[in-house]
């Protein structure tokens, strides 16, 4: 693998507080990572995302992905547009459905976003991702987006999405959630339990039964297995070494993904967290 690797890095707020975020993504800027993205979980995304634009120089920042039905147009272009021109034209919008799923649902979200499009001002500047875990979503990123962010599946799910789409400068992004503690057993339960509350979600489990994982989810769900099946450690995995993760990613590589975003969830201490956030992004930007 190259030892210029593009590279981002997901930052839970569950995880990583808000009151850590200046240390985080000033280690993350000072090793030359790519990006850095803002779930939009516990804590506001686009917040986050101006205390990470204020605390780093060179680092893009995007939200990934707020829910564009909860924001109304007006509101999130003034928003959007101050990021972008404090920042020197740093910050991307991810946006998506949420739990919403179907046609419905995906022509709101084409009919909000063109709102939020029609009244921004210097088009050209604005960068934008979708959110997509099917092929509807993709084309329309395709078609109206800059990028495009998988999340939570494996390589062989990707390939299948992708298939021949290309665009000239789009981009392919995925989530890699990667699952840090102390202890293994912390660790891989730290997995299991993440795998079982996307499982509740019936779009993931849609998502799951297409990548033919169902079987193990449901063993899991049962408690008749208590260890991480094979096919699971495809998608994710629990205190990889520096292999296992490099491997992960060049699966994705190889299927046309061309940002792939560690998604670290970390169990202790903020020094803990930070730490393995260090030598996570010093091993992957320098190889």
């Amino acid at each position: 693998m190259a030892s210029a690797l593009k590279v981002g890095f997901a930052l839970r707020s569950e995880v990583f507080h808000p009151a850590t975020i200046q240390k985080a993504v000033s280690i993350l800027d000072d090793l030359g990572v790519e990006s850095v993205w803002f779930p939009d979980i516990a804590f506001d995304a686009l917040e986050l995302s101006a205390i990470a634009l204020g605390a780093t120089q060179k680092i893009k920042v995007g939200t990934g992905v707020i829910r564009i039905f909860e924001h109304s147009p007006e509101q999130l272009v003034k928003r959007v547009y101050t990021l972008n021109q404090a920042s020197g034209k740093r910050f991307t919008l991810g946006v998506g459905t949420g739990a919403r799923t179907g046609e419905r649902a995906i022509e709101d979200f084409l009919k909000h976003y063109k709102q939020f499009v029609q009244i921004y001002p210097e088009k050209n500047e604005l960068s934008v991702y979708f959110s997509a875990l099917r092929k509807r979503m993709l084309n329309l990123a395709l078609k109206e987006a800059n990028g495009v962010i998988f999340n939570f599946c494996s390589p062989s799910y990707v390939s299948k999405l992708i298939g021949n789409a290309k665009r000239q400068n789009f981009v392919f992004a995925v989530y890699i959630k990667l699952f840090f503690a102390k202890q293994d057993s912390v660790a891989s339960k730290m997995l299991i339990d993440e795998f079982l509350r996307y499982y509740s979600y019936p779009h993931y489990a849609a998502m799951f039964e297409n990548m033919g994982v169902t079987k193990e989810l449901e063993s899991l769900k049962k408690g008749e297995i208590s260890n991480v099946p094979e096919s699971l450690l495809e998608i994710s995995l629990y205190n990889p070494g520096k292999d296992a993760l490099f491997s992960m990613i060049t699966r994705f590589l190889k299927v046309g993904i061309n940002l792939p975003i560690i998604y670290p969830y970390v169990a202790g201490s903020t020094d803990y967290k930070l730490g393995v956030l260090s030598n996570l992004a010093r091993s992957l930007v320098e190889g």
